[in-house]
């Protein structure tokens, strides 16, 4: 989601992330959204590559690193690579964060890759959901 703050880690009443955002779990594998402001619209430079692209281009391995990405590290490194222009004081899109579940005996999907790319973790039901993983990545 590109979204402001969708995914900080604790709200105005002090919820954590995933105390909000669990029950949308049942079989999600990752949520992708920004733990501060975001900038919709943000660029790799004038006349660039926007977020989304770079985003399917990390992906795909068809951008900057010519092998795919997971979909939480291309997350994060669209997020690094594209930023607003031209005035701003916000050096890129803003803080990724990447939210999942954790099932019994440890599984999870943070190694997902998109389809075709690389290997796929398993759907988590909201039943099997033991724990949650919650990633950042700051300046």
């Amino acid at each position: 989601m590109l979204s402001c703050n969708v995914l900080q880690q604790f709200d105005d009443n002090a919820r954590l992330a995933f105390a909000r955002w669990g029950p949308c779990f049942d079989g999600l594998h990752e949520m992708l959204a920004f733990s501060t402001e975001a900038y919709a619209g943000g660029v790799t430079g004038p006349f660039g590559s926007g977020f989304e692209e770079e985003f399917v281009k990390y992906m795909a391995g068809t951008g900057r690193n010519p092998r795919p990405e997971t979909i939480q590290a291309a997350w994060f490194d669209a997020a690094m690579t594209t930023g607003p222009w031209w005035g701003s004081n916000l050096g890129w899109t803003g803080d990724p964060a990447v939210l999942g579940p954790i099932a019994a005996g440890g599984y999870w999907d943070i190694h997902d890759y998109w389809w075709g790319m690389g290997g796929v973790g398993p759907r988590i039901r909201a039943s099997q959901i033991k724990g949650w993983y919650y990633l950042t990545q700051t300046q």
